[in-house]
């Protein structure tokens, strides 16, 4: 019983010193890299269910600017705003969202790409999956959704919360990114009847339905 209350005690100190290394780090990002307004409070009602982070702690990462310079800090993406969120100190800012600004959390890299939106070009966040001519672009949100009050006496009310949605994109050199179902038959299409892409499909016998597949897929078009 001691040998327990010990184990447990070690593992509070421990997680007690990380909560206040992140609560007083600093970070050396020069402040024109940064927005001027601190994250707080967004407005959102009460008892909503879920979250609107992937990881709701703060991760070390890497911010990288012109240059390929780095800095390390404590990162968290934010599906809802679509934001990379930055905690120093006791206080919480957000990344500038330019494309020459990127970021590794933990082992993932976010990064802005321009795509296409319903025919309408817009900015954004993608988790980058592959390098190269051909690249896969996974798109993360967390999508508000409105609460229902109980139509009747005896109904239950629907609390509002928020739900993950994730999509493929691929983009093409310096092309915008566009929306892409992991289909062979529509990758095949957008990528183009390059030289010996069809035969290494067939030869493998992928069905590019699945992200490793494509992924595999990607490095051989890539290398062609």
């Amino acid at each position: 019983m001691k040998k327990q209350m010990l184990f447990i005690l070690g593992i509070s100190l421990c997680l007690v010193e990380t909560i206040n290394a992140q609560a007083t780090t600093r970070v050396d990002l020069p402040a024109e890299y940064v927005r001027n307004n601190t994250v707080g409070n967004n407005g959102l009602p009460e008892g909503v269910q879920g979250s609107p982070y992937f990881t709701e702690g703060f991760v070390a990462g890497k911010v990288f600017t012109e240059q390929n310079n780095s800095y390390t800090a404590m990162l968290r993406y934010n599906g809802y705003s679509d934001q990379i969120e930055m905690k120093e100190m006791d206080k919480v800012t957000s990344l500038l969202k330019r494309e020459y600004i990127y970021a590794t959390i933990g082992n993932t890299t976010y990064k802005i790409e321009k795509y296409k939106d319903n025919g309408a070009t817009k900015q954004g966040y993608f988790v980058l999956l592959n390098k190269g001519e051909a690249q896969l672009l996974l798109r993360q949100q967390k999508q508000f959704v409105e609460g229902k009050e109980s139509s009747t006496s005896y109904g239950n009310k629907v609390p509002p919360k928020f739900v993950e949605k994730e999509d493929y994109y691929l983009k093409l050199g310096e092309n915008e990114a566009v929306p892409v179902k992991l289909k062979k038959k529509e990758l095949l299409k957008l990528l183009g009847d390059k030289k010996g892409a069809t035969e290494y499909v067939s030869s493998e016998g992928l069905k590019l339905k699945n992200e490793k597949e494509v992924l595999q897929f990607l490095n051989h078009y890539n290398n062609l």
